[in-house]
């Protein structure tokens, strides 16, 4: 790795996110997260702050290479441990400036900032989504380590990962006309696309006798029973499995009704009382989504959850499924 003072008076591309290395970090051969402090940073509900670091590429690298590579590491960062990368990204907040990494004695970095920095010789517990602790079991990995994976992932994987980070959220667009039904119909998709399709049947015929087009094709197995053997094959536990399916038909239930409707969501947040709390469930979901904005917000929690954890065993080799956490709604004060 080269020493810090190399950074001097280079040229990055500015990037922010929750976390940033504790040192510059060289992900591929020339390419380097360099740290440089935190600012805060515009957000749907005013500003947020926000560690800063720069992207560093060989200085003889072309502008448009680089930015190739900038785009294509902030959807591996955002799918990894930087859920607002791809937002911030298309707000048009990262642009190339001079690296802001300083040395003084006693001192790395950013006036000896050291907030959000994170070791990245082990980002093991970011790939299974869980930030402040590593789970027992999961074997140590390093950031550039899992970034050398995700470059030689086939077209589909990464692009099932694309579609991932680049859901709807709250931080994009938040106006009357906007709900979290997007969301859900975006993470439907995705997991779909992930279980794929049936087996089709050999039985099905080639042209109608009648009117000589191609039939619709059909499957040996319905989609409903293809989903539950696919999750089977892979969690490998009928508890976690049951919980899993009972979020995925609720969604597609939802999906649905709203797409083939039409039905608009006019839906809003519950009123309740000081210390009064709601629970989420599949069930709940179906019954209140019309009118209980939360229910949306639920499985769109639950969905993308049950897909990041389908790519992490598709993409990196990494089984990890557990128990989704229990949605509430608290009025606090």
């Amino acid at each position: 790795m080269a020493s810090p003072i190399d950074f001097e008076g280079l040229r990055g591309i500015r990037y922010y996110s929750q976390f940033k290395p504790a040192n510059p970090c060289e992900i591929a051969k020339g390419v380097f997260i360099v740290p440089s402090g935190w600012q805060f940073v515009p957000y749907y509900t005013g500003s947020v702050r926000a560690c800063r670091s720069h992207l560093v590429t060989p200085s003889e690298w072309p502008d448009e290479a680089a930015w190739t590579r900038f785009r294509e590491w902030v959807c591996f960062d955002s799918f990894l441990m930087n859920p607002l990368g791809t937002t911030y990204f298309d707000s048009g907040l990262f642009v190339p400036e001079a690296v802001a990494y300083t040395v003084h004695e006693g001192f790395i970095g950013d006036e000896g900032d050291c907030y959000m920095a994170v070791d990245y010789s082990d980002v093991s517990n970011f790939l299974v989504d869980e930030v402040f602790k590593k789970p027992e079991g999961i074997a140590s990995q390093s950031y550039a380590e899992l970034y050398t994976k995700f470059r030689t992932l086939t077209e589909a994987d990464r692009e099932a990962i694309e579609w991932f980070v680049s859901a709807p959220s709250p931080a994009r667009r938040v106006d009357g006309f906007y709900s979290n039904y997007w969301a859900v119909l975006h993470s439907v998709i995705l997991i779909e696309k992930l279980i794929g399709l049936p087996p089709t049947c050999e039985r099905q015929p080639e042209h109608c006798d009648a009117c000589g087009t191609t039939p619709q094709p059909h499957y040996k197995i319905n989609r409903k029973n293809w989903i539950r053997q696919v999750l089977d094959e892979s969690i490998q536990n009928p508890v976690i499995v049951r919980e899993y399916l009972g979020v995925v038909e609720a969604a597609i239930r939802v999906r649905n009704r709203i797409s083939h409707g039409p039905h608009f969501d006019r839906s809003s947040f519950p009123t309740m009382e000081a210390g009064q709390t709601l629970s989420y469930n599949p069930e709940r979901a179906i019954a209140k989504y019309k009118h209980d904005s939360t229910a949306l917000l639920a499985l769109q929690i639950g969905l993308r959850k049950i897909a990041r954890r389908l790519i992490v065993q598709r993409s990196f080799g990494l089984k990890y499924f557990t128990s989704l956490p229990e949605l509430k709604a608290i009025r606090i004060g």
